[in-house]
């Protein structure tokens, strides 16, 4: 009879939280964060739903027609910070690879700046001579200030700046010019502005072309805008290293995108660019594979969770944990990412009672399997 009365009790609870709010922090991340990601781009000639701001959302990526086929990006391990990713960069035509480095902080996920190596251009086709050449130099260029591209905890609402600048240096021969292996920089003064405006559920296709499960994930309008200035010698570049660069003094370059991040990932589970500040011309899909590649089941999926009374009731509380899902452990946090209470759990009806719970509003409740996340709840108190 008690476990009949139970069941009620454990679908309500169930019903009442597949649509809570996400929330973003350190405690969600893996332990390491080096691997292979896996991605794939749409272009802007596919289907697709609306990016409005929403609340419950429910994006269907598996529907865009035209991905292309997969590629990789690689995640480093640095000296300095935890990982670094590699992607590809577009100077005015020029591709070159770097190396963003990053760290997962208690403040959030950030960056310090991009390892690139060296490469090679002609501009010949600009100066007529053959061995005319523009080389941008191994260098890493750091940031003046922290790129913070989640800053925890992150949820509805939130919101961050960063506000940083960078000088990437290169070298140019020009011979009618006079310029032999001349040195100079291109500063870019950047203004980044996020907020986490909505959150639900998203699937797109995974390596098979198949749909996957709908994840959760916080939607986030990012603005990019940088400002470029052009030096050359210590001077104020001319004309020959503009038209190389196709700028000029000052250039202004703004950016619009939507990213979609769930719990654990640090590459966007999609990423949108728009061409127009009031998101509706899309330009770009960019989808993220990780964790659906062999069929391993993501974070967050497992909606079998449930856990009873919330809010607490005289600092005791019920977890039930399905019997897939056996052998678990938790983490009990408060907002501030203070570790109130962590252990192993079993498959079935888990009571635990916690302390040190005075003054707190809100605990956030972690469920790991093997060290990876199968769950997350928001855990209320009544002070």
């Amino acid at each position: 009879m008690k476990f009949t009365r139970l069941v009620p009790v454990i679908m309500l609870c169930l019903f009442n939280n597949v649509h809570g709010q996400i929330v973003i922090n350190q405690f969600t991340y893996p332990t390491t964060v080096l691997g292979t990601d896996s991605l794939k781009i749409a272009e802007y000639n596919s289907s697709y739903p609306s990016f409005a701001p929403a609340i419950n959302g429910i994006w269907d990526l598996s529907i865009l027609t035209d991905s292309t086929s997969p590629f990789f990006a690689w995640r480093v391990p640095v000296a300095s910070y935890q990982y670094a990713d590699s992607n590809t960069y577009t100077l005015a035509g020029f591709n070159y690879k770097g190396n963003e480095q990053f760290s997962i902080t208690s403040s959030g996920l950030t960056a310090y700046g991009i390892q690139i190596p060296n490469a090679k251009y002609s501009i010949t086709s600009l100066t007529g001579i053959l061995t005319d050449s523009l080389f941008i130099d191994s260098q890493t260029d750091l940031y003046s200030a922290l790129r913070n591209k989640i800053l925890f905890p992150a949820t509805y609402n939130s919101n961050w700046t960063s506000t940083y600048k960078q000088d990437l240096s290169y070298h140019i021969t020009s011979f009618s010019s006079g310029y032999i292996d001349t040195p100079g920089i291109i500063r870019t003064y950047t203004t980044q502005i996020d907020t986490v405006i909505g959150y639900g559920q998203m699937r797109i296709k995974d390596a098979t072309g198949s749909p996957s499960d709908y994840l959760n994930v916080l939607q986030v309008h990012t603005i990019i805008a940088k400002v470029d200035s052009y030096f050359l010698n210590g001077n104020l570049a001319g004309a020959l290293v503009l038209s190389v660069f196709r700028g000029y003094q000052g250039k202004k370059d703004t950016v619009y995108e939507e990213n979609f991040y769930r719990i654990g990932e640090i590459t966007p589970f999609a990423q949108v660019t728009f061409s127009d500040n009031g998101y509706l011309h899309v330009t770009k899909i960019l989808t993220h594979m990780q964790r659906l590649v062999n069929n391993v089941e993501d974070k967050n999926t497992n909606n079998n969770i449930v856990l009873y009374p919330n809010p607490i009731l005289n600092n005791n509380f019920t977890i039930f944990i399905p019997p897939d899902l056996n052998l678990c452990t938790y983490k009990l946090i408060t907002i501030d990412n203070k570790l109130i209470s962590n252990g192993n759990i079993s498959a079935g009806i888990n009571k635990l009672t916690i302390s040190n719970t005075n003054g707190v509003k809100l605990f956030y409740l972690y469920i790991l399997k093997n060290g990876i996340i199968v769950d997350f709840q928001i855990l209320q108190n009544i002070i």
